[in-house]
């Protein structure tokens, strides 16, 4: 100031005097130097992935964009890179060998909060996004990895860099240029005519002197709309940060805000404001100077960032609810609230579910606006209109809809919500079917962005995931209130055995002679001597196990021609496992020598078993019929060890095995499959049961059908009876015991085809 100048009044007189740029007054300075803005340079990079394709392919398509990137395969090498050359954008990978993404992310943040670190994270792991988002990541993006997307981020990181220099730089250029008005009225001149700050001077009271063209274009209010008023009358600021009642002499102060402000045209938007005071040579307040910059893309940038988290968020305990609750009622009631209270407080949201009868979408669950009115009129388990709206279209075709304007649309027709003005409706489906349709029907004309749309697809497809594991354990408790109906069953029908027993189970003393009758008595079932032919010659070896077992097998005759041969094995051990294995010889009879089909016997044992067996009681069985004159082969197998074919000519072992589930657990859609073969060649077959293959040494390891399988290439050249001694004595070695877990049978059939019947 002048030794003349008696106020800001004359200071500002001299505005638009001179034609002087303002880096052209200030080149004229001493020592005073000018930042201007130029073309912005790109950010340099830094890639952080252990995967070296996705290294290679980013620092390629960077390059290309003309990018400077680097990379680094792992945490560790990245801080040393950061350390070194301060990249302003890294990507780094979550889970790493060694120190995390997230823990590179922490170490940075310690000391820096303006690189702009973005972290990259698979669908299944939005755990580590949210955790990221909270230690201060600057964005994320989901593998695998989208080049449009990684453009995109790098933008809007390049935007916030940007950003933050310029405030930077010019609050630092506006501070240097306050200190030399003092001694220079050209400097204040160029500040307000070239800034690219809104600058605004105001006097002791706060009324509006100045207004540069910038902070017209920001506001939409002239310098004449405003002057004489203070700033609070004309933006609606929310905040003050000068008061000028300091005494005169008092240092200079300044202060900054980020504030609120409603433009001329009635819209929001944020600027970051810094104001000093003016004082005169003898550092007298003769005024105020302001300047600030919008910041209203990036408050949204950040407000959309924001956004994101709360959408991962929501996802993610949606996703645990959907995993914990089997009641559909509760779960949908907890998602449309949680939706209502996140993200839709102005619309009303409706879940539809298919039921039976099919094709009748029915009102499950709705929350919102106008909820309490609406329950009034509407109660859960109303059956919605089938030939017009937009959930009966979304369901039948499957697809999304989308209405932004409802007015204009032929869509919909007033449903639930009778005032909306846009509605999105989603398929709630799985890979399999079609559930039901989430429907949100807003006040407001509401646009949905594509993380909206991820989010509402996300939840939707949990649903249906949900929907149809509930769907399916309703059918297994229908199984199973079908199982134990079949179990009481079959106590009713075990009732006069149980009562017979009875004095059995209560008395000790008799215990073991009673095992040792019952013993007797499956013994009794098996056959004294096994049927030999000229060309088919058997053996057998039972060894019954430290308890009373459920081994069943026999050899008999159908016809001249025919061979039945079984192999079963009762479930459990004791009392019960003999005598369900007499049951098992009893029911064979009445099947087995008017059906030819071992498939249709099986099917046959297993609707008789179903209707009488006990919860956890089953048979495995092997079911063979041998024509002696033909060699013909048929068999089916109901889930029992597979059996073993040897073939003299060629040395090869086939397992003979078919589909076919246990005998007596269900009956509703089991089918049994029978295979046929012939054999042409001198052939061994060995049956045995599970005694075999599952019989434990001390540290637990079992036999196994490998074996088995060895042991019959070994020993092929020896006898049926021979073989079964050294196969008895091998299981005897491996167990270290003559006692076993579980009952041992074997069976050996050799079909000689020299001595073959004609």
């Amino acid at each position: 100031m002048s030794g003349s100048s008696t106020g800001i009044d004359t200071v500002f007189l001299i505005f638009g005097s001179t034609s002087m740029g303002w880096e052209a007054i200030l080149k004229e300075s001493d020592g005073l130097s000018v930042t201007t803005d130029s073309e912005q340079k790109k950010p340099d990079i830094l890639v952080v992935d252990d995967e070296a394709i996705i290294c290679s392919t980013m620092l390629k398509y960077l390059t290309l964009e003309g990018y400077s990137a680097i990379s680094a395969v792992d945490a560790e090498e990245a801080l040393t890179i950061y350390q070194k050359y301060k990249p302003q954008i890294i990507f780094t990978d979550i889970r790493m060998p060694g120190k995390s993404g997230l823990e590179l992310l922490e170490t940075i943040r310690k000391t820096d909060d303006s690189t702009e670190i973005i972290v990259m994270t698979g669908h299944g792991d939005m755990d580590s996004a949210i955790q990221a988002l909270k230690l201060r990541a600057s964005d994320f993006i989901v593998k695998p990895i989208d080049f449009e997307v990684i453009l995109m981020t790098i933008e809007r990181a390049t935007a916030r860099i940007a950003l933050r220099e310029k405030v930077k730089r010019y609050t630092s250029e506006l501070e240097t240029l306050v200190t030399q008005i003092k001694t220079s009225k050209k400097y204040l001149e160029a500040v307000f005519r070239d800034s690219p700050n809104a600058m605004i001077t105001c006097d002791l009271n706060g009324a509006i002197l100045s207004w540069n063209e910038r902070a017209e274009e920001i506001t939409g209010y002239s310098a004449s709309d405003v002057t004489g008023k203070t700033l609070e009358q004309v933006l609606r600021l929310d905040n003050i940060l000068q008061e000028m009642s300091t005494p005169s002499g008092a240092e200079k102060v300044h202060s900054s805000s980020v504030s609120q402000i409603l433009t001329k045209d009635r819209q929001l938007r944020f600027i970051s404001r810094n104001v000093s005071r003016i004082t005169d040579e003898n550092g007298k307040a003769i005024g105020i100077i302001e300047s600030f910059i919008d910041l209203t893309e990036q408050i949204k940038s950040e407000r959309l960032l924001e956004k994101r988290y709360m959408q991962v968020q929501t996802i993610n305990d949606i996703s645990k609810m959907v995993s914990t609750e089997n009641d559909l009622i509760k779960l949908s009631d907890y998602v449309l609230h949680t939706l209502y209270k996140t993200f839709f407080e102005s619309s009303l949201l409706s879940l539809f579910f298919e039921e039976k009868p099919l094709n009748t979408l029915v009102l499950k669950s709705f929350d919102g606006h106008g909820k309490e009115y609406l329950a009034k009129k509407i109660k859960p388990g109303k059956k919605y209109p089938a030939d017009k709206g937009i959930p009966w279209q979304v369901f039948r075709t499957g697809k999304a809809l989308v209405v932004d304007n409802v007015p204009a649309s032929t869509d919909y027709f007033r449903g639930t919500l009778s005032e909306a003005a846009s509605v999105f409706a989603f398929p709630i489906r799985s890979k399999k079917r079609i559930y039901g349709v989430l429907n949100i029907e807003n006040t407001e004309r509401i646009k949905l962005d594509d993380s909206d749309r991820f989010m509402l697809e996300t939840i939707s497809e949990f649903l249906g995931i949900s929907a149809e594991r509930i769907h399916l354990l309703d059918k297994i408790t229908q199984q199973n209130r079908l199982l134990e109906k079949q179990a009481e069953d079959l106590r009713t029908a075990l009732r006069k055995v149980k009562t017979q027993n009875k004095t059995i189970e209560n008395q000790n003393k008799r215990l073991i002679q009673d095992l040792r009758k019952a013993g007797e008595f499956q013994k009794s079932l098996l056959p004294e001597k096994l049927p030999q032919y000229d060309n088919v010659r058997f053996a057998a070896s039972y060894l019954p196990s430290s308890q009373l077992g459920g081994d069943i097998y026999d050899i008999f005759d159908i016809d001249e021609e025919l061979v039945g041969i079984i192999l079963a094995d009762a479930s459990g051990h004791g009392v019960t496992a003999a005598m369900l294995s007499a049951m098992f010889k009893m029911t064979l009879q009445k099947y087995a020598v008017e059906i030819l089909d071992p498939a249709q016997v099986m099917a046959k044992l297993n609707g008789d078993f179903c209707q009488v067996l006990q919860m956890g009681e089953f048979f495995t069985a092997f079911y063979a019929i041998l024509n002696r004159r033909t060699g013909q082969f048929i068999y089916s197998n109901a889930a029992h060890p597979r059996p073993l074919l040897y073939d003299y000519t060629t040395g090869a072992v086939t397992e003979l095995d078919t589909e076919g589930f246990l005998l007596g657990v269900m009956d509703d859609g089991i089918t049994y499959e029978q295979k046929k073969i012939t054999l042409t060649a001198n052939s061994r077959l060995v049956i045995y049961t599970d005694g075999i293959n599952e019989a434990a040494d001390k540290t637990g390891k079992m036999y196994g059908d490998e074996r088995v399988r060895v042991r019959l290439l070994e020993r092929a050249a020896e006898k049926p009876e021979e073989f079964l001694s050294a196969l008895q004595a091998d299981l005897k070695k491996h167990t270290g015991s003559d006692i076993f877990e579980d009952d041992v049978t074997v069976i050996v059939m050799d079909f000689i085809l020299s001595r073959r019947t004609k």
